[in-house]
Formats: C-alpha cells, sequence, structure tokens
C-alpha cells in the first residue's frame, strides 16, 4: 500500500475508485453465488451513466461531467480507472465534477476512454 495524499480532492476521488471496486467484486460475489448467468460487467448503474445531454433544440450539449469506472484486471492485479465524458457510450462509472475529473487525469493508474476522449475540449 503507498501513503495516500493529504488533499481531499484526491483523496474523494480515491474513495470513488475504492466504492467502485467494492462494487465490482460485491457484483462478482452475488454472480458466483447465484450460480446464474454472468453479470454485465461495469459497475452497477446506480454509481453513474445516463441518457446524453441534449440542448432545448436536441442537440448534443458539451459535456459537464465525467465518469470514472474501474477495469478489473483480468491476471487478478489491482486493475486501472478509466475517464469518460458523462455521455460516452461505454457504460460505467461514478461520476465526477470537472475537479475530481482533473485530479483523476493525474493519477498514473488512470487513462482516458479512446472512444469518448474526455480529456479533449468539445467543439462548440
Amino acid at each position: 500500500m503507498y501513503e495516500l495524499p493529504p488533499d481531499p480532492q484526491r483523496l474523494r476521488v480515491i474513495r470513488l475508485y475504492l466504492q467502485m471496486q467494492i462494487a465490482a467484486v460485491d457484483a462478482k460475489i452475488q454472480e458466483a453465488e447465484s450460480d446464474s448467468a454472468p453479470v454485465a460487467a461495469g459497475v452497477p448503474s446506480e454509481t453513474g451513466g445516463g441518457a446524453p445531454q441534449r440542448d432545448k433544440g436536441g442537440a448534443r450539449s458539451p459535456a459537464r461531467a465525467w465518469r470514472l469506472q474501474s477495469v478489473p484486471d483480468p491476471r487478478g492485479g489491482s486493475g486501472r480507472g478509466v475517464l469518460h465524458r458523462d455521455d460516452c457510450r461505454v457504460p460505467g462509472g461514478g461520476r465526477l465534477n470537472r475537479q475530481e475529473f482533473e485530479v483523476a487525469l493525474g493519477m498514473p493508474d488512470v487513462t482516458s476512454c479512446g472512444v469518448c476522449r474526455p480529456e479533449v475540449e468539445p467543439s462548440a
């Protein structure tokens, strides 16, 4: 275990990431105990997602929130985080505001989604 950062912003992002890890483990336990069809990959829907944001004319509006998705390591390691725009078509993850997004973007085990490219400002 590494030393935790002292600032509340990074601690909140780490806390959210750990909550998503716990949710993924709980889902796997439930799947194993029920011995039924596999649960869909990702984090339960109450942690984020939702319909794309649209303006009054029905056009997509720029993302005002982002999501941090927990992706487990198939080899059993600690996994990684993937940042998405809130309107990304890739499901899963917990919502972040701009400040949390910027903190998460600088974390070593967090990458940006190749589909929605959240680090790029949307064109107006």
